[in-house]
Order: structure tokens, then C-alpha cells, then sequence
């Protein structure tokens, strides 16, 4: 979900994306890359053993923010190489860049 937050008393709603259905769905962080106009979201496994899988690392355009429009998808790994290890499996945390430039830092 894409909330002007100008008055932060009042967001209001610019824009929704959702993949699910037909996905399971369960997003857990939605990353910006400002300086790309793309949007990086990922979903989170909530049932151990890949149960609720597949959970995807999505890629939207993000150039017009009142339409998002997904792209691509990040190549999972084989749900059979890991769904027998224990726990939950898939796409989970994003490293979270912050919105300015740091020192030496390449630009996103």
C-alpha cells in the first residue's frame, strides 16, 4: 500500500498492489528504490515446512505510484531442498537502505 503521509493525522491511500489471489500472499517488507522507480516486496512464510509455499521476492514499477505494476519475481530455491530442514521457508526480511545517500555508499 502506497499512503501520502503529509498530514500524518490523516494518510490517505494513493495505491494498493496485491498478489493475492492468485498468490497466498503474507507480504512482510516493501522496499523503495527511489532513485529507480521500482519497489522491491516481500512476502513472509507464516506454516513451517513450506507449507504456504511459494513465498516470492516481487518487483514492481513503481514509476507511477497510483499504479503499481509487477515486473518480475526473484528465482526462489527448490521447495524440495529445504521444506524437510524444519521451519519456515522463503522470502522473509529485505536490507533496508535508507532513503539518502551515505558516504562511499552506491547509489540505489
Amino acid at each position: 500500500m502506497v499512503l501520502d503521509i503529509a498530514d500524518r493525522s490523516r494518510p490517505a491511500m494513493i495505491s494498493r498492489w496485491a498478489n493475492s489471489p492468485p498468490y497466498n500472499g503474507f507480504t512482510h517488507t516493501a522496499l523503495p528504490l527511489f532513485g529507480r522507480g521500482l519497489l522491491v516486496v516481500s512476502d513472509e512464510s507464516v506454516q513451517d515446512h513450506g507449507a504456504d509455499w511459494p513465498k516470492l521476492i516481487w518487483l514492481l514499477d513503481a514509476r507511477d505510484e497510483r499504479r503499481l505494476v509487477s515486473i518480475a519475481t526473484l528465482p526462489a530455491p527448490p521447495l524440495d531442498a529445504f521444506k524437510g530442514k524444519g521451519g519456515r521457508f522463503g522470502a522473509h526480511n529485505l536490507h533496508e537502505n535508507p532513503p539518502v545517500p551515505a558516504p562511499g555508499a552506491p547509489r540505489i
